[in-house]
């Protein structure tokens, strides 16, 4: 049955419409996330720069590596999304929809290896954060990111605060100022008191 001429126009009509909504939002959600890519890229070399001019490199671990990488990444795909929903070409939006696609299965596998080790997983975040307790006070990302770890989750070390013994300043041996004291994040105070952890080792 073929139906009646302005009935097919206001279908047609309205069709029009929903793809313009649906591309007007991809391209609208792209762009804010092509802008969230740019800033990652910014920071990220813009704190290599910092840590370069103060001396500090150790790109192996650093986490403005991971800042570069991500922004890169995300970069890559927005752009990807931007102009094929900008220009209708259906080759980009192709190569924008298999990026989403193998972003997504990459997620999933991640959260099954994670689930399926959970305990090598544990041990994992544990051992990186008895690497972080070594080199706090020497390398500023493990400061900033112990400190961040401890105050978030209201806890100080990796297991006890005894933990804290392995850095070679907080160590009761060390005849330092901060010897058999713990860092400032460990404590629960209002406000920053930066030596509210200064020998509490020693009261144990």
């Amino acid at each position: 049955m073929r139906l009646p001429a302005p009935l097919r126009k206001f279908i047609a009509d309205s069709e029009d419409e929903v793809y313009f909504a649906i591309r007007l939002l991809i391209f609208a959600v792209n762009v804010i996330a092509w802008i969230f890519s740019i800033f990652f890229i910014c920071i990220g070399i813009w704190i290599l720069q910092e840590k370069h001019s103060l001396g500090i490199d150790n790109l192996s671990s650093d986490p403005a590596i991971l800042l570069l990488v991500i922004g890169s990444i995300l970069f890559v795909i927005t752009f990807t999304g931007c102009v094929g929903t900008l220009r209708e070409n259906l080759f980009l939006l192709k190569m924008y929809m298999a990026m989403i696609v193998i972003l997504f299965i990459i997620e999933i596998i991640t959260a099954l290896v994670a689930f399926l080790y959970a305990d090598k997983t544990e041990n994992r975040v544990f051992d990186l954060i008895k690497h972080g307790i070594a080199d706090y006070h020497d390398d500023p990302d493990s400061q900033y990111i112990m400190d961040e770890i401890q105050k978030k989750f209201e806890c100080c070390g990796a297991y006890t605060f005894n933990d804290w013994n392995h850095n070679s300043y907080f160590k009761c041996s060390s005849g330092d100022v901060l010897a058999c004291g713990v860092p400032f994040s460990c404590c629960k105070t209002v406000g920053m008191n930066s030596q509210c952890g200064f020998g509490i080792r020693e009261k144990d």
